[in-house]
């Protein structure tokens, strides 16, 4: 038995099933090795790659989402292009669809989960219990929208113009974005990315750029604002509660944190013999001092 270990479904999982594909190759005239990133619009790649860029007009990289491929000097090497998805719209261009082959890439499951987390069909095991989940549904990638996952970091998918929008916030952007988590919860076990506003999660679905990607929910168009926060690989659940607290000190705040405790109900005015032995506040004007002093000492 291994801890939390993921148990893989069936079948490899189709990166950008159903996209038109075009072959094509490109050289490094350069003096140094050049890499482009999956969701670059590779006509505005690197001047020192050669390469027929009208012919590339409105296309991508065919690779899973937030990898990359790197041309080394003098090299050419034959690459497989995918028209970008959603409006194709990308900044200061108009972008028209050509002809091009139905042939797919495929990666395996283990692959997969690595780079994005377990999807659809994969089941996890819970800590070093005999229990475990599967996942129904996948609605940022898996089987049969793989190859837009919202990924941040270098050269990933996150970035200007590619896996992010425009939106200001005033037009509706999340404040927060988690990307690719596993939710449990009393109505399902699925995979999304999870965008927040004000403290509140609004939505659920898939996030990124609907400039350059299908399906992207509406409240989970990510701006130049929006943070992120990566949950591939990991649970997102509803955090525990607390009804019995007796509030002794400001550290008890971190341990509950830690233990997945989000919400803590009780009473007490610090480390005095009454606050050991109830959960009572004498007073209301007490607690809010309490608070205070607490937030001031941290």
């Amino acid at each position: 038995m291994i801890p939390g270990e993921i148990l893989y479904g069936t079948g490899d999982i189709d990166i950008n099933a159903g996209a038109q594909r075009l072959e094509m190759q490109v050289i490094n005239t350069g003096d140094r090795p050049v890499q482009v990133g999956s969701h670059v619009h590779l006509p505005q790649a690197n001047a020192a790659l050669s390469f027929d860029r009208a012919a590339a007009h409105g296309h991508r990289l065919d690779i899973p989402a937030a990898t990359a491929v790197r041309f080394e000097p003098g090299v050419c090497r034959t690459v497989r292009l995918v028209p970008l998805r959603g409006r194709r719209e990308v900044h200061g261009l108009t972008l028209d669809p050509r002809e091009g082959s139905t042939l797919h890439d495929a990666v395996d499951r283990e692959r997969y989960a690595q780079l994005y987390g377990p999807t659809t069909g994969d089941r996890i095991r819970l800590a070093d219990t005999d229990l475990l989940v599967e996942i129904s549904e996948d609605r940022c990638g898996g089987p049969g929208l793989a190859g837009d996952e919202a990924v941040f970091g270098g050269g990933k998918v996150l970035r200007e113009s590619m896996g992010q929008g425009r939106a200001t916030r005033a037009e509706g952007a999340p404040d927060t974005v988690i990307t690719g988590a596993v939710i449990i919860d009393y109505w399902g076990i699925i995979k999304a990315d999870i965008g927040i506003r004000d403290g509140r999660v609004v939505a659920i679905g898939k996030a990124g750029n609907p400039d350059t990607m299908s399906g992207v929910h509406p409240d989970l168009v990510v701006g130049p604002s929006t943070e992120v926060i990566g949950g591939n690989g990991r649970i997102l659940t509803a955090g525990a509660i607390d009804c019995h607290v007796h509030l002794i000190c400001p550290q008890l705040i971190p341990v509950a944190l830690g233990a997945g405790v989000t919400t803590i109900i009780g009473g007490g005015t610090g480390p005095a013999e009454g606050t050991k032995a109830t959960t009572v506040t004498p007073g209301h004007g007490i607690w809010p001092g309490c608070w205070n002093h607490w937030i001031a000492g941290r």
